[in-house]
């Protein structure tokens, strides 16, 4: 069976009806979007703290390296009978790493 030859034209046509539109429109807008980039050189740049690699690699690392003191504070304080001792163990663990 074959599919009839008269679709293909037509959706040829409806293409260039579509793309005149985005062209009349284009046309249509390019005051205001002149006027946007004249409005946006006259602002001061914007500052973006952006991290690089390596600082997101660094604070990767410093987490790691506060888990590890982490385990070897408990691992040596883990005979100790006072809970308590835990809270000060992890300040000074997160402080030494800092």
């Amino acid at each position: 069976m074959d599919l009839p030859t008269r679709s293909a034209p037509r959706a040829s046509g409806i293409m260039t009806s579509i793309a005149e539109q985005w062209k009349r429109e284009a046309k249509r807008i390019q005051p205001t979007l002149q006027q946007v980039a004249q409005i946006n050189q006259k602002l001061p740049p914007v500052e973006e703290r952006i991290l690089s690699v390596n600082q997101l690699d660094a604070q990767i690392l410093d987490k790691e390296l506060f888990d590890i003191l982490r385990s070897q504070f408990m691992r040596i304080f883990a005979f100790f009978k006072v809970r308590l001792v835990f809270p000060l163990i992890f300040t000074f663990a997160a402080f030494y790493a800092w």
